[in-house]
């Protein structure tokens, strides 16, 4: 028998490319919450134990203190990306009014990732949309840069491939905008490039075109850990220790 909250999830656009059973499959996996205003659903810097999709009701988002846009509402997805790569959240979010929830602990949810391809598609997709529309205000905060360009590169490596290649442009984006400012002023000279090996330049240049390290390595057919190295010389060569002073330093190589 359909039940209520099936009903409603069937009309939420994120499971839109579900099935009937898949949907059943879901409800099963999650357990309701509502969470009243003012509630923090999770905090920076903690471990990523649950996923939340919103039901009803919008939440604010905080990162180092500061409130980013845009609000997270009705369909989404909260605290998916630090479940996706078990690493602590980036960002603390407070329910700005009372919230109907589904809440997935992380390695339930998971499972529902790989038990069910549609919703691993749409999460993905719906991530690439998020980040997209936020680069620009995230690009005039003052955080750690490789912090948000980390969720672009964990994109790179699920979904299908015109999102991961949506990705890797606004990943490349982000760096254009961020090397264009006072970091590309202290860029070491484009001639410093020539003290690096065809290899490390090679790496550089993929790197400041926006790719992950995975996504270089598996555009140069070598290991992550050969490219992680490579970026270690790159960076004591020219006396950078960022990905965006990087592409500083390729961008202003390229005038």
């Amino acid at each position: 028998m359909t039940t209520p909250l099936t009903t409603e999830l069937r009309g939420l656009p994120l499971l839109s490319g579900l099935t009937d059973a898949e949907v059943e499959r879901l409800r099963g996996m999650g357990a309701r919450l509502t969470a009243a205003a003012g509630s923090v659903l999770v905090r920076q810097g903690e471990r990523a134990d649950s996923v939340y999709l919103v039901l009803s009701g919008t939440a604010r988002v905080v990162m180092d203190g500061g409130e980013i846009a845009p609000l997270v509402t009705t369909g989404e997805c909260i605290g998916e990306l630090a479940v996706l790569d078990d690493t602590p959240r980036t960002a603390t979010v407070v329910a700005a009014e009372e919230m109907d929830l589904l809440v997935f602990p992380a390695e339930v949810f998971r499972t529902a990732l790989a038990e069910i391809p549609a919703l691993r598609d749409a999460v993905t997709r719906a991530l690439v949309r998020r980040l997209r529309r936020a680069s620009s205000a995230w690009a005039q905060i003052a955080v750690d840069t490789d912090v948000l360009l980390e969720a672009y590169y964990e994109i790179q490596g699920t979904g299908e491939a015109g999102d991961r290649h949506a990705a890797v442009t606004a990943a490349a984006e982000l760096i254009r905008r961020l090397a264009s400012g006072t970091e590309q002023e202290d860029a070491v000279p484009g001639p410093a490039l020539t003290t690096l090996t065809p290899a490390e330049r090679r790496v550089a240049d993929l790197v400041a075109g926006g790719l992950s390290n995975a996504a270089v390595a598996e555009e140069l057919s070598v290991s992550e850990h050969t490219v992680a190295s490579h970026l270690k010389h790159i960076y004591t060569k020219l006396g950078i220790s960022s990905r965006v002073a990087l592409a500083a330093a390729v961008l202003k190589g390229a005038h």
